[in-house]
């Protein structure tokens, strides 16, 4: 694959166009096949104030992309007989212990392969070190994976894939402890110097002395006046630096089979393994393997990672029967371009080349108006915000994603089987019950994605236990050490319910009680009120008042303005 004159120009424009419109400050984009890079670029500057211009070289963070990347270095150790996909983690950490409703002792169960590939039941957030770290706090690696016995597991060991940071990082601590070498030293040595990515490190100090670094920009954050943190404990799942050219080096070294200039890095059964998914359900055919997710575009196979937080957004994806990748990196964290401008530039390189989607499942017409589909009715709650209604009309069931106002026919081929057609997408959908006959999960049975049943209007009510009302009112996690994020848990029909107040997450999950002071929502995240200060999602959050809670939505206030004006002064100055 070439690209001709005519091509660059008009993806040049095409990025110089998007970075105006969505007042990003720098970015970084390549095109590679096999063989080599076909074009690579840098836009805009490094930094608002000291305007260095983004070259192929400057480092980004890669934030959750960093994933792709120890996946790989632990797949190194495997081939080095160092490391065990399959051998339980209290193997490797005798002491550690995690927390479950489902297990006795779910370290005994957890092994890396489940970890990397985010079926270990684990939450998204450790107690220390994590996504809402306050920007002056500073929490070393240990303390970070040793926080993470004090979360709560939300689903048992491998039933469901349910994205984690904690896995990530919990493999990456392992690969450190077994091999005696620091995490970011034995990434270097065994995959940056193989691949030379020269530009690319999971040492934070080094990166933050790097000259070429960009620095990351967050509107909503620069409002509260409190810098992003920088010091990001997060290593294994979201702490490497890296640049446009090193991630296209990598990408050649997946399209050619994990070999380097003709040796082999990584043999390829273990990057076929990479490349699976692991255990998947009945026709799926997406999903995420060892770190890398995993879609199909029509009949061809494309691996991709994004990532985004502190200031940063990035995408990469390649298609390996198509010999190409692709890589987008940004210094601003206020943009939905990540995954939209490399994916549509993917595809239409590729082009003709592309065949249409398979067709639809012969539906039955009686099914559609069957009252016993009823049953399914509801609101079924994934990774938050993303949740779906399943209500009625005269023509049978239909579902509305939360956060749109279209909606889409189901179309029952079986009694528990459906599928939904939109201009873009054909999906199949399954539903399960409990062993009483209530509604349990919806799942998206394409990409393997679970839907927990949350609640309908014909709940029965809850026993509205009394000593509830302790745990009413409101709490606080700042997002990035600034950003408020807030929720209220309000007794309603005899049951708790934590609604979020977050515009860009507003959600209502039913609690259920556990054991006494500890209540877990209907998609398996633990809130804890055993300790002094409360945990949610691994998090901790305090309670605050109606001044607080007042004060911090004039923050988020002034936050949308500045993004609103910064976004607008950037056009103008562009």
């Amino acid at each position: 694959m070439q690209i001709n004159d005519s091509t660059y120009k008009n993806l040049q424009q095409e990025i110089l166009n998007l970075i105006r419109q969505e007042a990003i400050p720098g970015a970084a984009f390549s095109i590679t096949n096999a063989s080599k890079t076909l074009w690579e670029s840098g836009f805009g500057v490094t930094d608002q104030h000291d305007q260095r211009s983004v070259t192929p070289d400057t480092l980004f963070s890669l934030q959750s992309c960093s994933k792709v990347f120890t996946a790989t270095a632990i797949l190194i150790a495997v081939q080095q007989g160092l490391l065990d996909l399959d051998l339980p983690i209290n193997e490797y950490l005798p002491g550690f212990k995690l927390q479950s409703r489902f297990e006795s002792c779910p370290e005994r169960l957890i092994t890396l392969r489940v970890m990397l590939s985010h079926k270990a039941g684990l939450t998204h957030e450790a107690p220390l070190g994590n996504n809402y770290t306050p920007h002056y706090e500073i929490v070393t690696f240990e303390d970070h994976i040793q926080s993470i016995q004090r979360t709560w597991l939300r689903y048992p060991v491998g039933q469901r894939y349910a994205y984690s940071n904690l896995g990530i990082d919990l493999a990456g601590y392992i690969l450190q402890h077994v091999s005696g070498v620091p995490f970011a030293e034995y990434v270097r040595q065994k995959l940056f110097l193989p691949l030379e990515m020269t530009h690319s490190t999971f040492d934070i100090e080094a990166a933050l002395s790097n000259p070429q670094r960009a620095s990351g920009h967050d509107a909503f954050v620069k409002a509260t006046g409190k810098p992003l943190p920088q010091h990001i404990p997060m290593l294994p799942s979201g702490g490497l630096f890296s640049s446009a050219s090193d991630v296209a080096r990598f990408i050649r070294f997946q399209l050619n089979q994990a070999r380097v200039n003709g040796k082999t890095v990584l043999d390829e059964r273990y990057l076929q393994v990479m490349l699976s998914i692991p255990n998947p359900m009945e026709g799926q055919f997406e999903g995420y393997g060892l770190g890398v997710a995993i879609n199909r575009i029509h009949n061809t196979i494309l691996c991709h990672h994004g990532g985004g937080g502190f200031g940063f957004q990035c995408n990469m994806q390649w298609i390996s029967e198509e010999g190409v990748g692709v890589v987008f990196l940004t210094n601003s964290a206020n943009h939905s371009s990540a995954w939209n401008l490399p994916h549509s530039i993917l595809t239409r390189l590729l082009g003709a080349r592309q065949t249409q989607g398979q067709p639809a499942p012969k539906a039955d017409r009686i099914l559609q108006n069957d009252p016993a589909r009823r049953i399914y009715l509801g609101h079924y709650v994934g990774r938050l915000p993303d949740s779906w209604h399943v209500f009625p009309t005269k023509q049978g069931l239909r579902m509305r994603h939360a956060n749109s106002r279209a909606s889409r026919c189901m179309n029952f081929y079986q009694p528990d089987q459906a599928y939904t057609i939109t201009p873009s997408r054909l999906s199949h959908w399954r539903f399960s019950l409990d062993a009483r006959g209530r509604p349990l999960t919806m799942a998206h049975i394409d990409s393997g994605n679970l839907y927990d049943y949350n609640t309908r209007p014909a709940d029965p009510p809850g026993i509205n236990n009394p000593e509830w009302r302790a745990f009413t009112g409101t709490y606080l996690a700042l997002l990035s050490g600034a950003i408020p994020d807030m929720m209220t848990i309000r007794l309603k029909n005899g049951s708790l319910f934590l609604i979020f107040d977050n515009p860009a997450k507003r959600i209502t999950l039913r609690l259920d009680e556990h054991l006494p002071r500890l209540f877990f929502t209907s998609t398996g995240e633990a809130i804890d009120f055993t300790s002094e200060q409360p945990l949610f999602c691994g998090v901790l959050v305090r309670r605050i008042g109606h001044v607080e809670k007042a004060r911090q939505w004039l923050i988020l206030l002034r936050g949308l303005i500045h993004f609103w004006l910064t976004r607008k002064r950037f056009q103008l100055q562009r």
